[in-house]
């Protein structure tokens, strides 16, 4: 995938191998694959409506219960196939200018050479050689059926087989109906057809006549085509035999990022106004409302293009060995996640899709994949929805593969709704969609997540144990927060709850002191040990008015109600100073706070840095409050082994903690010296050493002088 080809500027070229029912089973993956990129364009266009439908009973019934048997064995199926195909694109790479056409010696002054290749009754075909006018070789010949009979022309039409009409001709008929020509399509169109026109009871000695041929012609159409694929070439009209029924492919819909399906339904499309000719393919994927998976078809497109082309030139490839196993690796992690809420570690960027344009926000850091509560939150956004593209022309398009259905019982539908699905067999892994809803909880926004680059949180079960808190305090805390825990999984026996139910069954701390000495620490490390996510809040998120504070305070608390989130709500003295006569506004603010915390169940802390003007009606609020003092000696020297150790430094041997215990600074003020100690010895290319360190704290403490001698302006 490294040396891709220029794209063509179209989303969506798939090719498949046609003579292939493409019934591999699982692919497993050996991780040597380099990764997918990080950014994708929007999705391609999606035609169908109710585009989404559940997954078919009958597959998803196939899953099996354990997803971590050995799949070596299903290996064995692809080799041959899947081995062929990458040969052949690989032979396309190298041979990206090789033209098998024949020499055509007729007119090389002339750019075409047409022949009448059958004249009767109900139709005639026409072919037309496409020369070179330089070399005077053939680049291509394309055939025409010019439908003469008007019971043929609605016959074929009824099989959705595209007819194109005279523009000009189809005015003057209006007056003079001898001036009409008939209409035509490509033959291609009506060899992708034959299995329904074959199977069909409709039309008469006209069809008989048309099968007829095709059925005679089919077979030299297919060497010429097969002759191309040896060398890695596939021309326009050969796409219908590449992209038979249930063939697998994979398509890049942008820098890297993939999507499986197969296909499905296919159709040459004509040119319409200012949109040229395409070849139109469309497949299922896989996606999840949260609840259950669900069926989505969409659609791609290959643009008209002249003479052949290298198959590893088409924006959609042949699926190969190597990407199957990416894609199934890739949807193993999507069926593990995608049903219900899951806390994970996340790197790259998350997309945000807009109605003109898409954006993408860093999101590094840990997220929660839950695809309900992002469409219970963004009731706008229709991707991850039921609503999603129901759009007029899915619903044309069903009916189209009903009337099929209708004449021959060829076209199986497969879009309609069944029961909810959990589980996805083996077979459609490969399906799924690549992104998930999610909420980060580092950029504070909801998104979609790359599945690819989700993985399991390595929680850090020992930093509560390096809190540096009074041990009866920290004690405290802990038992509280448990107990707390085992409620909300309903492993408590007994509950204590306010008389009211859903009044006082939370835990609410206050922690009180100057800057830097742990308050914000102490949330982070009680999250880590409880293995749940913190949501960080500040006052300014919270907005300057009641209404806007209920409406902020309402979503984050239900989404730390859902998550069993740990909420810090960080330096909120504004919420907690005491009420007055004269600021209704922030009297109102207040009101609204503590009737909010009233009724949390899960654990929060609130943050300040004074606690003067405390408001009384706090008192009965808050479970325990906590004063942090300045720390002292032993206090600093038990924090730099601590961010040391952690860190992985604190064996530096000329590091004497008794003399950087000494430093009077506080927690925050020693993390910021060692980071910077640590960027400068990894500058010089040695480790960390006392040096380091004395520079850093000779800047920090020099800062800290200047900021105290600066005088006001």
């Amino acid at each position: 995938m490294g040396n891709h080809p220029t794209k063509l500027q179209h989303d969506g070229v798939t090719t498949a191998y046609a003579g292939d029912s493409n019934n591999y089973e699982d692919e497993d993956w050996d991780g040597s694959e380099g990764e997918l990129a990080e950014e994708a364009r929007g999705p391609v266009y999606t035609p169908s409506g109710k585009e989404r439908a559940e997954i078919d009973q009958s597959t998803l019934d196939e899953a099996d219960d354990d997803d971590d048997v050995d799949e070596e064995d299903e290996d064995t199926e692809l080799e041959g196939e899947l081995d062929f195909r990458s040969s052949l694109v690989d032979v396309g790479r190298e041979e990206t200018n090789l033209d098998p056409a024949a020499q055509d010696k007729k007119d090389k002054k002339s750019n075409s050479v047409k022949n009448t290749v059958h004249k009767g009754r109900y139709f005639e075909v026409e072919s037309m050689d496409i020369m070179d006018p330089t070399t005077g070789k053939r680049v291509e010949t394309v055939s025409k059926v010019i439908i003469k009979d008007a019971t043929l022309e609605g016959t074929l039409q009824s099989f959705d087989v595209t007819l194109t009409y005279d523009a000009e001709s189809s005015k003057l008929a209006a007056i003079f109906p001898w001036l009409k020509k008939p209409p035509f399509c490509p033959l291609e169109a009506l060899m992708m057809r034959l299995p329904i026109l074959r199977n069909s009871t409709y039309g008469g000695a006209q069809m008989e006549e048309l099968v007829k041929f095709l059925e005679k012609e089919r077979p030299r159409m297919v060497r010429k085509i097969e002759a191309h694929l040896k060398k890695g070439l596939i021309s326009y009209s050969g796409l219908w035999y590449l992209f038979s029924k249930g063939n697998r492919f994979y398509v890049d819909i942008g820098k890297g990022i993939l999507v499986g399906s197969s296909a499905e339904y296919t159709r040459y499309m004509p040119a319409v106004g200012l949109c040229a000719p395409n070849f139109y393919v469309q497949g299922p994927i896989i996606k999840s409302d949260g609840v259950k998976f669900f069926r989505q078809n969409r659609a791609f497109d290959i643009p008209v293009f002249k003479g052949l082309m290298p198959i590893s030139g088409l924006d959609v490839q042949p699926m190969t060995k190597q990407v199957l196993r990416i894609l199934n690796k890739r949807g193993r992690v999507f069926q593990k996640v995608a049903l219900k809420h899951h806390y994970m570690q996340y790197e790259k960027f998350m997309l945000k899709r807009g109605a003109f344009s898409d954006t993408w926000i860093k999101a590094d850091g840990r997220v929660m994949v839950d695809i309900s509560t992002f469409n219970r939150m963004n009731p706008e956004y229709t991707e991850f929805g039921s609503s999603a593209h129901d759009t007029s022309t899915q619903q044309q398009l069903q009916q189209l593969m009903a009337a099929q259905q209708r004449f021959t019982g060829d076209y199986t539908q497969t879009t309609l709704p069944v029961a909810g699905q959990k589980r996805i067999s083996k077979a459609m892994r490969y399906q799924t969609w690549p992104y998930v809803a999610g909420f980060s909880f580092t950029a504070k926004r909801w998104g979609e997540l790359l599945v690819e680059s989700l993985s399991d949180i390595q929680f850090d079960d020992k930093a509560y144990d390096r809190l540096v808190l009074p041990e009866d305090k920290k004690a405290l805390v802990k038992a509280l927060v448990e107990d707390n825990k085992r409620v909300q999984e309903g492993r408590a026996g007994v509950s204590f709850s306010d008389v009211i139910s859903g009044k006082g069954g939370g835990v609410i701390f206050l922690l009180h002191g100057s800057p830097g000495v742990g308050k914000t620490l102490t949330a982070e490390a009680i999250a880590e040990y409880l293995h749940y996510p913190l949501y960080s809040v500040s006052v300014g998120e919270l907005g300057v008015t009641a209404d806007h504070l209920e409406s902020k305070l309402n979503d984050i608390l239900e989404l730390a109600g859902t998550w069993n989130a740990v909420v810090l709500i960080d330096e909120a003295d504004i919420f907690l100073e005491r009420r007055s006569d004269i600021d209704v506004l922030r009297n109102a603010m207040v009101g609204v706070f503590l009737r909010k915390l009233e009724y949390h169940q899960g654990v929060l802390f609130l943050t300040t840095n004074r606690v003067k003007a405390f408001d009384p009606a706090f008192n009965s609020r808050i479970n325990v409050a906590i004063r942090y003092h300045d720390l002292t000696k032993e206090a600093r020297g038990q924090v730099w082994r601590n961010l040391l150790g952690h860190m992985g430094d604190d064996e530096s041997s000329d590091l004497d903690f008794d003399q950087l215990a000494d430093i009077e600074i506080n927690g925050r003020e020693i993390r910021t010296v060692i980071r910077l100690a640590l960027a400068l010895a990894r500058c010089e290319g040695v480790a960390l050493n006392a040096e380091h360190i004395k520079r850093t704290v000779a800047i920090s403490q020099q800062f800290g002088k200047d900021l105290n001698s600066v005088e006001d302006w």
